[in-house]
């Protein structure tokens, strides 16, 4: 008969499984470890100098749009290597390398009176006034729940007219060798209404936010054309926009970061 094992005595462990994970780790650390080596040496070359590597250092280059939004005012700022040139000085204040703006503040009776005493530009590529005091009534009424007072509203105005201003320069200055140019990033402070953000992205889209595009001929179809060929969200992929298109939006594609 077979001694019992006595009560409470453990069996040495089975170190095989151990071991064998063991040697499968090794190499995949190794391996990572070189490849990000490689990423980072890549990228310093790139930035040394001599024509190809600063024409290298150019490619990489990216816009890094990003709206932040809190409850007193918008702040637009971009990456650290094309701020300068897509955000000049504010020879007002003094500030680089972003663009502030300040939320108004007004009641609905303030935007009824603005709309009243609106007139509609004689340009019609012109920022549309009337159209915008229109759009401000409904969105505070419906974001701020039809307030009685007055209360802080984003001057998505001057937003849109400030992204007009950095998509140009950024086309002007880099053509198409930001890869991000038609992308902004919406960083928002903690309780603000996602309405507010519905608002962002509404005057980001278009250099015209009241822009029908679906009465635009040209416009339409080439949206059509996109859709067709199975591109589910034209507006999403800068790479099937032709004449109209690049024309008329500004950034419709829009992420949201922490």
């Amino acid at each position: 008969m077979a001694r019992k094992r006595d009560a409470g005595k453990f069996e040495d462990p089975d170190l095989v499984p151990i071991m064998n994970l063991v040697c499968v780790l090794i190499p995949l650390v190794l391996w990572t470890t070189t490849w990000v080596t490689f990423g980072q040496i890549t990228v310093l070359r790139g930035a040394e100098g001599g024509q190809s590597k600063g024409r290298q250092s150019e490619e990489q280059k990216k816009l890094r749009l990003v709206a932040v939004v809190t409850k007193g005012s918008l702040t637009l700022m971009a990456g650290r290597d094309v701020s300068n040139d897509v955000m000049p000085e504010d020879v007002a204040t003094g500030t680089k390398g972003r663009i502030d703006l300040p939320h108004r503040t007004m009641s609905i009776a303030d935007i009824q009176k603005e709309r009243q005493s609106c007139q509609p530009p004689a340009d019609p590529k012109a920022f549309n006034d009337c159209a915008y005091w229109a759009y401000m009534e409904k969105f505070v009424k419906i974001c701020y729940e039809n307030p009685q007072g007055q209360v802080k509203v984003p001057d998505l105005k001057a937003f849109n007219i400030n992204l007009g201003q950095i998509k140009d320069k950024a086309i002007q200055i880099f053509g198409n060798r930001l890869d991000d140019k038609d992308q902004i990033n919406i960083k928002s402070e903690d309780d603000i209404p996602y309405c507010q953000l519905v608002g962002i992205m509404d005057f980001s889209r278009m250099r015209r936010f009241d822009f029908d595009w679906t009465a635009d001929e040209q416009f339409k179809a080439e949206v059509d054309e996109a859709i067709k060929k199975g591109i589910q969200d034209p507006f999403l992929d800068p790479k099937v926009w032709k004449d109209a298109m690049n024309r008329e939006l500004l950034f419709p594609v829009v992420g949201f970061v922490n």
